[in-house]
């Protein structure tokens, strides 16, 4: 009998730490969210597949950026950018009198927040190879709190023209759709 009770004591006490050790659950707090980015930057390059010839300099790119929800861009003086959210990066960063520009349009109808880009070769025709084919600017916007767009939210990014100049005739050129075949690209980076 005294054997019985022993074994039966020490599964009751066994029991007892069992139970005392799961604890009362609950105390993990609340659950993590998604992590609050703060930035987003949009890379913009060119390629083409054919060479451009060598008497043509490319002079200016104009871009459009629809925002995503929760995006915006710094304009202090609306329209216009604010300076550094619109840089010449890449081989345009590399060469003197690049300028780069931006101008923020206000969400109308269908049509959400967007960022036009300009970047404009600002010297001597003649004199230079103007804006090389490669990577061109960085866009920096500013992302809300509560917002978490991806990259994928960065779409329908356009080059809306390239503009040229023929050093053999000195005159303007539109490339966007004569020459050379451009194409625009662009990665975004979430930070």
């Amino acid at each position: 009998m005294k054997k019985k009770f022993m074994t039966s004591a020490m599964i009751f006490v066994f029991s007892l730490a069992l139970l005392a050790g799961c604890g009362g659950g609950g105390g993990g707090g609340a659950a993590a969210g998604p992590t609050q980015h703060t930035s987003a930057v949009v890379t913009l390059s060119t390629s083409t597949t054919s060479a451009i010839p060598s008497n043509i300099i490319i002079e200016a790119y104009w871009v459009t950026i629809p925002l995503p929800a929760g995006v915006t861009v710094k304009h202090s003086a609306d329209p216009a950018t604010d300076t550094g959210v619109v840089v010449t990066s890449g081989g345009a960063a590399a060469k003197s009198g690049i300028l780069a520009q931006g101008v923020r349009s206000a969400a109308t109808g269908t049509f959400p927040d967007r960022v036009q880009v300009l970047i404009a070769y600002g010297g001597v025709p003649g004199t230079d190879t103007g804006i090389p084919v490669g990577e061109f600017s960085k866009v920096t916007g500013d992302i809300s709190a509560g917002s978490y767009p991806s990259q994928s939210d960065f779409k329908n990014i356009t080059l809306d023209d390239v503009q040229g100049w023929d050093l053999s005739s000195n005159s303007s050129v539109t490339m966007l759709y004569f020459g050379p075949k451009l194409t625009l690209s662009s990665s975004v980076s979430i930070n």
